[in-house]
């Protein structure tokens, strides 16, 4: 007997398997007739008898909220024993939108505001269109534009056009290149995202808010190679607002629960990459390799390397 969960996908051959089946299916069937729970060991043992045994992933594609009681299994209520789905709430929206593999989640209130920040996140992910309006160019350093590449590279190069008054920029005074254009994508929650124009910076007070940045030439997202690391190298990726295109500001609630080394009351401007709260490893931000022009994450710290000038562009 083998057991699993009955939430599951199962390909359409394995569908007409367990449909035309008369060796098997009928047989287990009226096995398990009188078992507790034998949706959660019907397919499973099926599968493992069939010719379908060494094409099994292991992995539901859901997301699912768990909790755990201590309650004997056999309590006479059936619901407070073993371990359970929870119902996912609104603080849990971060998790769902940083979900890799997923397809589905349970579960959901009937009347959680929680599905109606899904849908309108959604949305927003299904509308790549850019707001050319209002860009803004990324400067690391004081002295060099985050510039995207036709090959999806990342660089800190010479900013092409800045006002002087900015201090300690060089580069020809040409029109402003769209490759060192950047557009504030969407956001999990963008009223809490605001410009400061006298800090040159955005802020959040809510270390729930993730927002991503769009290239203006490529129309392709900020995004890194490689895990949530060290010395990965920022990239132009297709924008799909997940995971890795989601970055953070400097918050302005030092009293936050999740605390970076950017949560000061003197505040500096930095990106910090968007980990998820179940990886306990350093913040990381965004940081210029000194050797060469490449833009990557670093552990966020004090280096002026990690100092950010974002400029809206007029």
């Amino acid at each position: 007997i083998w057991t699993g969960s009955q939430w599951f996908v199962m390909h359409n051959s394995l569908t007409k398997f367990f449909m035309h089946d008369e060796l098997i299916v009928p047989k287990f069937l009226r096995y398990i007739e009188n078992m507790m729970v034998p949706d959660e060991l019907f397919f499973q043992t099926i599968v493992k008898a069939s010719p379908f045994c060494h094409n099994i992933v292991n992995n539901h594609l859901r997301s699912i909220k768990w909790r755990d009681t201590a309650e004997c299994f056999f309590d006479r209520i059936a619901d407070s024993c073993g371990r359970h789905p929870d119902y996912f709430e609104i603080d849990d929206l971060p998790l769902l939108q940083n979900e890799k593999t997923a397809l589905f989640a349970r579960k959901f209130a009937n009347d959680s505001t929680l599905l109606d920040k899904l849908d309108s996140w959604m949305d927003q992910r299904q509308d790549h269109t850019v707001d050319d309006s209002s860009s803004y160019h990324i400067i690391v350093d004081g002295a060099t534009c985050l510039t995207a590449f036709e090959d999806d590279t990342v660089h800190a190069l010479p900013c092409s056009h800045i006002d002087e008054e900015i201090g300690g920029i060089t580069g020809d005074p040409m029109e402003s290149l769209p490759e060192q254009e950047w557009v504030l994508g969407p956001c999990t929650d963008q009223d809490d995202v605001k410009y400061e124009s006298d800090t040159q910076c955005f802020t959040q007070s809510k270390n729930t808010t993730m927002c991503s940045w769009i290239n203006k030439k490529y129309q392709k997202c900020l995004d890194y190679a490689g895990p949530d690391e060290p010395s990965s190298h920022l990239i132009l990726w297709s924008c799909h607002f997940q995971a890795k295109q989601l970055w953070q500001f400097p918050s302005v609630s030092p009293s936050s629960s999740r605390t970076t080394s950017r949560s000061k009351e003197k505040r500096v401007c930095s990106l910090i990459s968007n980990l998820s709260p179940k990886i306990m490893i350093p913040d990381l931000c965004v940081d210029l390799n000194t050797d060469s022009t490449d833009a990557m994450l670093w552990p966020c710290n004090d280096s002026p390397h990690q100092v950010l000038t974002i400029v809206k562009k007029e």
